[in-house]
Order: structure tokens, then sequence, then C-alpha cells
């Protein structure tokens, strides 16, 4: 787990929270066989900064002689950032350490621009950010404590061996719905406490490219607030 990260970039450094991974997403309407054999050139532009780039083809039994390209996935040399160029458009991901929210979007921001200008004009479907955060809470200790979204048992007190929460649901203002999974992460050097993936993907069905831009600080405030409602000030308490 590393120390001192934004959990959920917050504005505060959480010494107990780590965001393990996050990701943007802009999803489009199926590139034609013509963009997606232009694929390679966006691989090859981006080789300064994701020199790795693995080709990904249709592996199934029906592929035939010569598999179809299914997209590119591009690492950075530290494989701390991935991009992923598919059929149905591009995701980049930032891997912990995170920063903070404007450098993660403006390379996000910048690579699907590189994306727009290699393939030709597509039709986007919708935007989204995913954040996965790690957060650990005292053993022996019940999850209402410090979570206010949790598997709902006639006991609160329920302590789990084993636990996996999804659920999905609508946000107010911009259309949007949050899916969010809760999970263990496993086991940890810390036998004092147990580490929970705390895994909110919201996605916001906007199609015009120019009101994600114009929206960037209230996706920002949506997605942090998503996050803050999710637990509790017992949970804060061991973050600050």
């Amino acid at each position: 787990m590393d120390a001192a990260l934004e959990s959920a970039d917050s504005g505060g450094h959480y010494e107990h929270a780590a965001i393990v991974e996050a990701i943007a997403t802009f999803e489009t309407k199926p590139l034609s066989t013509a963009q997606m054999g232009l694929l390679f050139g966006f691989a090859d532009r981006l080789r300064g900064e994701y020199p790795a780039s693995q080709a990904r083809h249709l592996t199934t039994s029906q592929s035939g002689p010569t598999p179809a390209l299914t997209g590119y996935v591009l690492s950075a040399p530290d494989g701390k950032q991935v991009v992923q160029a598919k059929p149905t458009g591009l995701s980049f991901s930032r891997l912990s350490p995170y920063d903070r929210w404007e450098t993660f979007i403006a390379e996000a921001q910048r690579v699907w621009r590189i994306f727009q200008e290699t393939v030709g004009v597509i039709e986007l479907s919708f935007f989204a950010v995913r954040y996965i955060n790690e957060l650990m809470i005292p053993l022996g200790r019940p999850l209402y404590q410090f979570f206010n979204v949790y598997p709902a048992v006639p006991d609160k007190e329920t302590l789990f061996n084993n636990l996996f929460l999804k659920i999905r649901y609508e946000l107010e203002g911009l259309p949007a719905t949050v899916e969010t999974i809760m999970t263990p992460r496993g086991f940890t050097d810390d036998v004092l406490n147990v580490a929970v993936l705390l895994d909110n993907d919201i996605t916001f069905r906007i199609r015009e490219e120019a009101k994600i831009w114009e929206n960037l600080g209230k996706i920002r405030e949506m997605k942090n607030a998503v996050f803050e409602s999710q637990i509790t000030d017992e949970l804060r308490k061991t973050l600050s």
C-alpha cells in the first residue's frame, strides 16, 4: 500500500488509503475496418512515452488463419501508465502511485486527441471515470462502522469471512450511472488491518466531446462525492 496518496482525489492526503488504479474511458461507436487498420499508426505515435506495445487479436476458433486485430495495449516504461486502443474507443489507466486529477486527466485528454487524429471521425457514446481505492480497516470491526455501503444482513455486527458487493445506481446532475464493487484485497503484511477494495466506475452519458471538457470540474466533484458518501467519519479518522 502506498502512503500519502489522495484517496478519490479528495484533496486530502490519506495515509491508509491508496488509489490502486484510476481509469478514464472514451467509449465510441465501433470503428470501421479501415480505421482499425490505422491503429498501428496510433501505437507508433505514442512509442516515445509508451514503448511497450502489444497487439490484440481475435483468438476464437472462427478467427481464421489471420486473426483480426482487436486493438493495442501500450505501456509506459515503468508500467504505471497504460493506454488501450480498441474497436470501441480508448482507455487510459494510471496505476499507483497516483499523482492528482489534473495530471491524470491531462494525459487522458492528450492520448485521446492523438487517437482522434489517427483514426479520423468517430462518434462518442459515453465518457467514464473509474477509481479503485484500497482502504485498510481494523480486524474484528464490522463494516458499518467504516462504510455507508455494505451488505445488508440482520445483524450489522457480522464479520464477513468473504465479501463481494456490486450495486448500480443513478446520479443527479450530469446524466451518470455509478457501479460500485466492494471486495477484500486479500492477504497483506499488515496483521492488524484488512484491506478492502472500493471500486467506483462512473459512466457519464455525454456524447458531445466539448461537454466533457466543459464539465470536468463537475465530473471531478461528482466522483469525489460518490467516494465521500460511501465512507464514515470513523474511517476518515484512520485516513487523515
